[in-house]
């Protein structure tokens, strides 16, 4: 690991919430954190908070393990 990275700022952390979808931060905000959803789903931390919206192939495991439902999560896929 290279020992010049500096930690990521609050901003910048601000920054990429803002990038997320309401669909999927309403999901992270269901399952408690991006860690608690990665391990709902199987999934490591990083792998979660790379996406910016719902995969499709994920919206109906994520509907299952945090209740959001599936319109919520992805609105332009479902309807209600």
């Amino acid at each position: 690991m290279e020992k010049n990275v500096r930690p990521r700022t609050l901003q910048q952390r601000k920054y990429d919430a803002r990038e997320r979808d309401a669909g999927l931060l309403e999901a992270i905000k269901a399952a408690t954190g991006i860690l608690a959803l990665g391990r709902k789903l199987g999934l490591s931390q990083a792998a979660v908070s790379r996406w910016r919206k719902v995969p499709p192939h994920r919206v109906v495991e994520i509907e299952r393990v945090t209740g959001v439902p599936r319109a919520t999560l992805r609105p332009d896929l479902f309807c209600d």
